[in-house]
Order: C-alpha cells, then sequence, then structure tokens
C-alpha cells in the first residue's frame, strides 16, 4: 500500500507502527500506521471487515480529536457506491492500486510552506506552454532549475510557473529541502481535465485577408490545423497562425480585410504563442483546440474530431 502511494506521489513515505492507547470499538475494527509525508504526519487506518461510511465518517473525526492529525483509511478493495460517497464526505482514503484521494494533504503543505500563492482565473502564457509541455512530453517530475532550461526561461519565470501550479493544486508542487519540485501526479487525462479552465484561447485576433502574399510559409492553425489532424474537411480558404512580431513585419493592420459574410484568400492568427510541435507547419493539436472559436465548437463533427484528437494526444 505505503509503495503505491509513494509512486503516486513520486515522494518517500516514512512509515513507523502505532500503538497510542485508544476506544476498544476502534482498536477492533481497525489496524494502524503512522506515516509522515513531506513533514506531514497521519494516521493510516486500516478496516477490518466492513464498515459503513457512516461510520468511517464517525471514526474519522474522533480519531483525529484523539491524536491531532488526519486520518487516511487504506482498503484493498471497496465498492463504487462507497468510493463515489467517501469523495462525496471528503474521507480520505486509499484503494489500493487504484485510487489515491487525499483532500488533506494539499492543505496541510501549503499551510506549512505558509506560501502567499496566486489566485489564478488563466494561466499566464509561460505557465500555459509549460502545461502543454508537460502533456506532450510526459514530464512527471521537474526541479525548477531543469523546468527554467527545458522552457528556456529565467529561475524567476520558472518559480512564479510553479506559483500558478500551486495555486491550482497544491499537489503540484513540493519540497525537498529549499528546491521546489514539480510533480504531475496524475495521469495526463487528469491533468489535462484539471488545468484545461485555466487554459486562454492563444488567438488574440486575426485577420481575414481580401489577398494572401508571403503567408503561405506560416504555420497551419485553426480548422485548417484540425484537418492536419483529424478526417474534417477545412474551409474553402486556409488558415495560417503567426506571432506578433510578424504581424507588425507584414504590416497586416494595413491590408484589406473582407467582412465575415464574405470569403476571404485567407486568414491569418495572432498568437500570443507558438509550440515547437511535429514539423512545426502546424500550431500543436491542444492549442489547436483551445483556439476554435464557439461556432466552430458547436459543428458536430468539429466535436467529434476534437475528441478522437484529445484521446489520441492524452493517451498515447
Amino acid at each position: 500500500m505505503r509503495q503505491y502511494v509513494e509512486k503516486m506521489l513520486h515522494t518517500a513515505i516514512q512509515q513507523d507502527e502505532f500503538h497510542d492507547a485508544m476506544p476498544l470499538y476502534l482498536k477492533e475494527h481497525y489496524r494502524f500506521e503512522k506515516w509522515q509525508i513531506h513533514e506531514i504526519s497521519m494516521l493510516v487506518a486500516y478496516p477490518i471487515g466492513h464498515i459503513g461510511v457512516v461510520a468511517l465518517h464517525k471514526h474519522k473525526n474522533k480519531l483525529e480529536s484523539l491524536f491531532d492529525m488526519p486520518i487516511l483509511f487504506a482498503f484493498e478493495q471497496s465498492s463504487r457506491y462507497k468510493i463515489a460517497k467517501m469523495k462525496e464526505e471528503s474521507i480520505p482514503f486509499i484503494l489500493n492500486k487504484q485510487i489515491v484521494f487525499l483532500p488533506f494533504l494539499g492543505m496541510a503543505l501549503n499551510q506549512k510552506k505558509m506560501r502567499k500563492v496566486p489566485e489564478i482565473n488563466k494561466l499566464s502564457i509561460s505557465a500555459q506552454k509549460f502545461v502543454l509541455l508537460t502533456i506532450y512530453e510526459r514530464w512527471v517530475r521537474l526541479t525548477m532549475p531543469e523546468l527554467a532550461e527545458r522552457l528556456g526561461v529565467s529561475r524567476m519565470t520558472a518559480s512564479r510557473i510553479l506559483d500558478e501550479m500551486e495555486a491550482i493544486d497544491p499537489r503540484f508542487v513540493f519540497k525537498e529541502g529549499k528546491l521546489r519540485i514539480f510533480n504531475r501526479f496524475c495521469e495526463p487525462e487528469i491533468f489535462w481535465n484539471t488545468l484545461q479552465p485555466f487554459l486562454f484561447n492563444p488567438v488574440m485576433r486575426e485577420y481575414r485577408l481580401e489577398a494572401c502574399q508571403t503567408e503561405q510559409g506560416f504555420m497551419k492553425g485553426g480548422l485548417s490545423a484540425l484537418s492536419r489532424y483529424s478526417m474534417i474537411s477545412d474551409n474553402e480558404y486556409p488558415t495560417f497562425s503567426t506571432t506578433r512580431e510578424n504581424e507588425e513585419l507584414l504590416a497586416l493592420k494595413k491590408r484589406v480585410q473582407l467582412p465575415r459574410e464574405e470569403t476571404p484568400d485567407c486568414v491569418i492568427q495572432i498568437t500570443k504563442y507558438q509550440i515547437n510541435f511535429g514539423d512545426n507547419k502546424t500550431v500543436d493539436p491542444l492549442s489547436v483546440i483551445l483556439s476554435l472559436s464557439e461556432q466552430e465548437k458547436k459543428d458536430i463533427r468539429v466535436e467529434g474530431e476534437v475528441e478522437k484528437l484529445l484521446e489520441e494526444v492524452l493517451k498515447a
């Protein structure tokens, strides 16, 4: 059980026997151990026989009042109903080799470190690039210097990225001594679902041009990019993606643009960032998904292809 949790949390756990005095009915219902994770002590209770969720809740409160530490229930097996009810009641538990549910742990670590973390509505550009690259590269554990090196940013920027990750879920960051470490404690699919509400549309603005010139060398973006990753057909016109530097270089604001009811020769999207992916001729798949307009996402065909693309990226 301990080895499974260590693997999931990517950290060592100190395990000790626990024989402190307690009411007889609790001794009859559980076997106890004391664990320590990042200087946070907790009492691990292994149920003996079947114990209902109502009783678990009462026993948890009693044990916490007796020993002044979080309580963690450890199960070899459990029903789906019981798992759902324990999550609903915020009862910490482990289901061996399947689930680690520790709602108290992030709070405890955050209080221990006493760090002020920012309130996050949307991630910064650097943090969003980090999240997407973490999925593509399957990064699991990175020290702050390693993070800075892989993104090509300063250590101050890397520290701010960790602040943002910690604000969303404290379990994404822990410390070993004075070193802060990123910890992807979950699978890519859960990681994406957790972070997606904080990700922004990378497209700042777009130009519907009457005539294209040197834009043909830009990355494909929008629906044109999605058509490269899937079976969906592109629009009658191509969509390209480029940066603000090229926007100024090509004087796009001075070019003739067409209204939405007219078909352009091409569309140029100006994005806040670009990630090197594949042959660098197409915007990376997750940024493509984030850049789709609400109207495009309402198309049933687009919705279906987006689901397939997500599955391909997250479960590859």
